[in-house]
């Protein structure tokens, strides 16, 4: 378990991580309770790269599910610009679901060794999987506890807002254009 999250910790530094770990970070800057919704988004993160890699949903409707998530993606950062009230932080387990759907993973033995036993659908894949995806997201976490200690000015808070939600629409309008694949393709070479 110590393994797999010290694993996680060690491919924040690597680019092809940047799939999970922007989405996330986009909802810390975005959502009206930071800490709260990349809790939320974590979670929500955990669940899909489980569900994908134990090959849960049938293949040819991964990229349905993925282009699903992507629109409602969009909605709600477009509502957490807006500032509008029904955008509630709960919602941040959308762009949660998003990051864990698209990414890819592209790391070291002991990633390989989590997913094949993700395959077998047992509680403890789910356990490795969930310490190695706590690894990646310490940064999210990271800039929502910053966001938390710089207080809530108005201003600032809009600006953090907009920064999120324009983070989080990019990723969406990626993967809602089918450009995910090439992206995530072009962040492993860079990684190598």
């Amino acid at each position: 378990m110590i393994l797999a999250f010290v694993e996680g910790l060690r491919s924040t530094v690597l680019p092809c991580s940047l799939t999970l770990i922007v989405p996330v970070v986009a909802v810390a800057l975005a959502a009206r309770r930071p800490t709260t919704a990349t809790i939320s988004a974590v979670l929500a993160t955990l669940a899909a790269m489980w569900v994908r890699a134990a090959g849960l949903v049938p293949v040819p409707a991964t990229r349905w599910v993925a282009v699903i998530l992507a629109l409602f993606a969009l909605a709600m950062f477009g509502a957490w610009i807006r500032s509008d009230t029904r955008a509630y932080t709960w919602l941040a387990v959308i762009p949660g679901a998003l990051a864990g759907w698209i990414w890819q993973p592209c790391v070291g033995r002991v990633l390989g060794d989590i997913l094949q036993a993700a395959g077998e659908r047992t509680p403890s894949s789910v356990l490795l999987l969930g310490a190695y995806a706590l690894g990646v997201l310490i940064p999210a976490f990271a800039v929502a506890l910053a966001r938390v200690s710089l207080g809530d000015p108005p201003r600032l808070r809009r600006a953090l807002r907009v920064a999120g939600a324009a983070i989080g629409i990019l990723v969406a309008g990626v993967v809602f254009a089918g450009q995910d694949g090439r992206v995530i393709g072009w962040l492993a070479r860079i990684s190598s």
